[in-house]
């Protein structure tokens, strides 16, 4: 199982090559998580290879062979090689929603008690989320 795998260093790795986003060597891993040898490196890409979730290319390189879907990973959507926290998107959502609401704001003779009450709702709504997506986003990176 996935989550079995994705654990301590081994969850470090994966996260890695999530990171960078094309293949990876063993010494690249090493280095790049101070590993003490390259067996260790080597120890972590194959239990994520026996995991299906990365794979050794023709050329002797690691590279993600399928985004894993466990409740570690569950707050990021990866769109090509760029992996973002899901609460980004709600955040954008609100902030799109925010600023229409302060554009019609803007063009209304009369300010009534709705729109002030549209505005504060969508404005702690794109704090609350960019909050999460920011929290996520530290978690991983």
């Amino acid at each position: 199982m996935e989550e079995d795998v994705l654990r301590g260093r081994t969850l470090l790795v994966y996260k890695y090559m999530l990171k960078v986003g094309r293949p990876v060597g063993v010494r690249e891993v090493q280095r790049a998580l101070k590993f003490s040898s390259p067996s260790l490196a080597h120890y972590h890409l194959n239990k994520l290879c026996e995991a299906g979730l990365i794979r050794k290319n023709e050329n002797g390189l690691y590279e993600i062979h399928g985004f894993v879907r466990v409740d570690v990973v569950q707050g990021l959507i990866k769109i090509g090689r760029l992996t973002l926290p899901k609460y980004f998107f709600y955040a954008a959502f609100f902030l799109t929603a925010l600023i229409l609401q302060l554009n019609t704001l803007l063009d209304v003779k009369v300010v009534s008690q709705f729109h002030v009450f549209s505005v504060i709702v969508c404005a702690v709504a794109f704090v609350s989320w960019m909050y999460e997506a920011i929290k996520t986003w530290r978690k991983w990176f």
